[in-house]
């Protein structure tokens, strides 16, 4: 991440760059002094990018004068926002293009991590496999499903999501009729993993929009 924060900050007209995601700095080139500051000011543009998305609205960047130049905010992939301070002298062009870039990479970096998690998942349950009874297995249509809620799950648990999906998985399956109707049932155990109510919402927004097999 800091990798990407360097190579954003090295555009001509930029002074500072930070990347943050559900009020945490995931790399940053702005002083102490400014970072607590440029915290805050991601949640609040987070928020606003969140608002303009449930009104169907698309915006991805937003520009505040400051007295020294631009505040500039960018909604980058799977929730994540670059700030950047920039002098008044810009060229918007060529920022857009980095920050263009910037998220093709941080993409490319999330499936990366993803991919990998996937191979300790399969690693881990095969190693279950052979050290415990078999229980019942998932129904191969819901499959997809429940490997989206890991996905989903890891932003806010990190490598954790895949077991604590696990567990919920089996008591979810020890309590109800495998079903797309009653994956809701599925989703409010996992939102019980979630400490804060506004992870809970993003969890459960996101989760909400993974589409659902035909059962």
């Amino acid at each position: 991440m800091q990798a990407i924060v360097d190579t954003l900050a090295a555009l001509s007209g930029v002074r500072h760059v930070g990347i943050y995601k559900n009020g945490e700095v995931l790399g940053s080139s702005f002083t102490d002094e400014l970072e607590q500051a440029m915290l805050n000011s991601s949640e609040v543009i987070s928020q606003l990018f969140l608002a303009l998305e449930s009104v169907d609205k698309t915006h991805n960047e937003i520009f505040i004068a400051v007295s020294s130049g631009y505040l500039a905010g960018f909604r980058m992939h799977s929730g994540h926002v670059a700030l950047l301070l920039t002098d008044k002298k810009l060229n918007f062009p060529m920022v857009s293009m980095g920050i263009k870039s910037a998220a093709e990479r941080l993409k490319q970096e999330l499936e990366e991590a993803q991919q990998r998690l996937e191979l300790q998942q399969s690693a881990s349950l095969a190693h279950a496999s052979e050290a415990s009874p078999v229980s019942e297995p998932t129904d191969e249509a819901l499959t997809p499903v429940i490997n989206q809620y890991i996905y989903i799950l890891t932003e806010f648990l990190g490598p954790a999501a895949s077991v604590v999906v696990e567990d919920a998985v089996e008591e979810w399956k020890g309590t109800y009729v495998q079903s797309a109707n009653n994956l809701t049932y599925l989703v409010t155990l996992l939102l019980k993993e979630l400490d804060t109510v506004k992870e809970k919402q993003l969890f459960k927004a996101k989760a909400d929009k993974v589409i659902l097999p035909d059962m």
